[in-house]
């Protein structure tokens, strides 16, 4: 379900760094008194996690909750990633964590790229909450508070998608299908390519058409391509190696790329199911719910 409980880590923080004249935090500083400051390598016997965290639920009571940050050797709270493709399976709760850009805080060299589209933002959210995280999105202000205007804008689509979308969201749970999952089929031509001859060398002046395959277990897998001899250094191929046609009329090389793409996801809230897609499908829209008569 998701709550607002993925703040309670930031509070929590701020509890700890400026509230050391309140009385509940007076435990803490007694803590803390006369020992090693807390780096973040430490491990959870440097951190004193075990007593941070009793103090803090004998603090808060039931509504307490922690994340997973506290030092190795401990295993308690809920999960954070960072910048990654999302829990599938799991019986703990989580929340993913990243930043709108890829940075934590502000970067005056991310460019546009960097943040990404306000779709990419929002399916990754949509995603996140069919598999039952939560997320945690970080924002870099300036050195006077401001948050930089691409930053406001993205924080603004995401709200307003949630403004009519809200009741997928909001208090929702995973349904039994949390997405579901297409190939697809993509063209781009590659400049440059790193490519290994490793039989017999080419003879000079003719054209030798090439065909490469490979799978990709792993996301942001990479495949590179170079030559290199008894006489040249290893080297990337430059684009005038690579040709489309056999008249060497035009550069590169054209690459098919398939690969498994979400098109669909679930989420149910007070006995309603929904699915949610970004895309307006060519033929038909076929939704496999599985009981879909059950009341």
């Amino acid at each position: 379900m998701i709550k607002k409980w993925f703040v309670f880590s930031f509070i929590l923080c701020l509890c700890f760094s400026v509230s050391s004249q309140e009385k509940t935090s007076e435990r803490l500083a007694e803590t803390l008194k006369n020992r090693e400051a807390p780096e973040w390598f430490n491990n959870a016997k440097q951190w004193h996690s075990a007593e941070l965290i009793n103090w803090y639920y004998n603090l808060v009571g039931k509504d307490a909750i922690v994340n997973n940050r506290w030092g190795s050797g401990i295993d308690v709270g809920f999960l954070t990633p960072e910048y990654s493709a999302g829990i599938k399976v799991t019986n703990r709760l989580w929340a993913e964590v990243r930043g709108i850009g890829r940075s934590f805080g502000l970067n005056r060299n991310e460019d546009l790229v960097a943040y990404g589209t306000s779709k990419e933002l929002i399916t990754q959210f949509v995603q996140t909450v069919a598999n039952g995280g939560g997320m945690i999105l970080n924002v870099g202000p300036k050195f006077d508070g401001q948050i930089p205007l691409i930053q406001q804008e993205r924080l603004m689509q995401l709200g307003n998608w949630l403004k009519i979308n809200g009741a997928a969201i909001y208090g929702s749970k995973p349904f039994e299908i949390t997405e579901e999952e297409k190939r697809i089929y993509k063209e781009r031509v590659d400049n440059n390519i790193d490519f290994n001859w490793v039989r017999n060398a080419p003879i000079k002046g003719i054209a030798y058409p090439i065909n490469i395959k490979y799978n990709e277990n792993k996301q942001n897998a990479q495949i590179s391509l170079f030559w290199t001899s008894n006489k040249i250094a290893k080297e990337i191929v430059l684009a005038s190696s690579f040709f489309l046609d056999k008249e060497k009329t035009k550069l590169g090389i054209l690459g098919a790329y398939s690969s498994m793409e979400t098109y669909l996801y679930y989420t149910r809230n007070n006995n309603n199911v929904y699915a949610i897609s970004f895309e307006w499908p060519e033929d038909e829209f076929v939704l496999k719910i599985p009981n879909s008569g059950r009341k």
